[in-house]
C-alpha cells in the first residue's frame, strides 16, 4: 500500500516534457482560496499531492494545491508516490484525477487527445481506448486532433482561453473548410458540381 507523508512543498519539481502534455491554466483566484483553507484547516492527509515515484519528487496531480501552500509559506504538506511508465501514463492520471474533480478543461481535453495518439498497442484504437479512460467519446478526440492539426490558430486559443468547447470549434473549423473548398471550386468553374457536397 502507498504511504502517504509529509514533505516540504518547495522540494517539488515540475518537469517541462509532462508540463507540455498538461498544459494547465492558472486560476488565481482559485490558488488563493485553496491556500486560505489550507492556513485556516491544515492540509489535507486525504487529498495528497501526487509525486513521480523515483523521479526526485517529480509533480504529477495537485498542482493548485502546491501552488497554494507556496504561496501561503506551508511548510510541510502531504504527498504519494506512485510508479509509471512513462510520461503519457502518468500524464492520464493526472487527467483522469481532474476529471473526477470536474476541472478537466476542453484545451487540456485536445491535448490528452493528442498524447494518446502513439499511446497504444491495439492498432488503430486509440481514440476509442484513450476515450474509455477519461470519460469522452472518440468522436470528440478525433474532433480535436483535426482542430489542432488543421484549424486555425484563433480558434485553438479560443479553446485554450475558455471561449469555445471543442464541438462548437470543430463546426466552425469544418464550415471554414466548406467555404474555402466552394471558393476553389468556383474559381476553376465547377461551382455547381460542389452544390450539396459537405465532409
Amino acid at each position: 500500500m502507498e504511504k502517504v507523508f509529509e514533505i516540504n512543498p518547495e522540494l517539488v519539481k515540475e518537469d517541462s516534457d509532462l508540463e507540455i502534455i498538461r498544459d494547465y491554466r492558472e486560476d488565481d483566484r482559485l490558488i488563493e482560496s485553496v491556500g486560505q483553507s489550507i492556513y485556516e484547516s491544515g492540509f489535507w492527509k486525504h487529498e495528497p499531492i501526487v509525486l513521480w515515484g523515483g523521479r526526485e519528487n517529480i509533480l504529477v496531480s495537485g498542482r493548485t494545491r502546491l501552488r497554494a501552500a507556496l504561496r501561503k509559506e506551508i511548510r510541510k504538506v502531504y504527498v504519494i508516490e506512485k510508479e509509471f511508465k512513462n510520461i503519457t501514463e502518468a500524464a492520464l492520471y493526472n487527467f483522469a484525477d481532474k476529471i473526477e474533480r470536474k476541472s478537466l478543461t476542453q484545451y487540456e481535453i485536445m491535448m490528452l487527445s493528442l498524447s494518446g495518439k502513439k499511446d497504444t498497442t491495439e492498432k488503430g484504437r486509440a481514440a476509442e481506448l484513450l476515450g474509455l479512460r477519461i470519460g469522452i467519446s472518440k468522436t470528440t478526440i478525433y474532433k480535436a486532433r483535426s482542430i489542432f492539426f488543421e484549424g486555425d490558430y484563433e480558434i485553438l486559443l479560443k479553446i485554450r482561453e475558455g471561449k469555445l468547447t471543442i464541438n462548437k470549434a470543430y463546426n466552425i473549423h469544418r464550415g471554414a473548410i466548406y467555404e474555402w473548398e466552394r471558393a476553389s471550386a468556383n474559381k476553376r468553374g465547377f461551382g455547381q458540381g460542389i452544390s450539396g457536397y459537405n465532409r
